[in-house]
């Protein structure tokens, strides 16, 4: 066969083209947040939410207060609230903290929400993480071989009123540990 067929497996040769283009984009991204790679083969891991703009914003309505200060910090609450239509900002980031939940090891972790904070800046939103959430992915990273330092995090948000859905999705990629990058440390974990 030549290989045009979609039923065709793909030869040796194509399937490590395959790998080593994907490796080779992530050891960029991890590189693109000031980690050095080195030899080693990065390791990813991925989480995604959807979630309804509508449910987010009934739990607004009845619980007020009391749910956006068990569930966003300060900041987010600001961010929020001064959007035209504060539901789906908080939707975005509700999902973007269900995501990151899915990539730490433990099935269903014991973090409080606020403690996976959406910060938006020039370059885009990014997370910040407080404990117990940057304990909780420092014991998951290690359960992988993975050292805290040597990850990078990116987190992605999208949000449409008219189908009235909000997604989240947080990216992690690592290298082995005996690598590492050298970041500032001042009691949060910014990735």
């Amino acid at each position: 066969m030549n290989g045009t067929d979609s039923d065709d497996e793909p030869d040796d040769e194509s399937a490590a083209a395959l790998d080593d283009t994907g490796a080779l984009a992530a050891v960029a991204a991890l590189e693109s947040h000031g980690v050095e790679a080195g030899g080693s083969a990065p390791v990813v891991r991925h989480g995604i939410d959807i979630v309804s703009i509508g449910r987010i914003a009934d739990l607004l309505a009845e619980f007020g207060a009391s749910f956006r200060s068990r569930a966003f910090t300060d900041a987010e609450r600001a961010y929020c609230e001064g959007k035209g239509e504060p539901a789906q900002h908080y939707a975005a980031r509700w999902a973007a903290k269900e995501a990151f939940c899915k990539v730490l090891a433990e099935e269903s972790p014991a973090i409080s929400l606020d403690s996976v904070e959406v910060v938006r800046d020039a370059t885009g939103p990014r997370l910040a993480l407080e404990s117990p959430a940057a304990e909780t992915l420092a014991a998951s990273l290690e359960q992988q071989g993975i050292d805290l330092d040597a990850v990078a995090i990116d987190v992605s948000l999208s949000h449409d009123r008219s189908v009235g859905y909000a997604v989240g999705s947080v990216t992690v990629v690592g290298i082995e540990n005996g690598f590492r990058c050298d970041r500032p440390t001042d009691g949060t974990t910014d990735i």
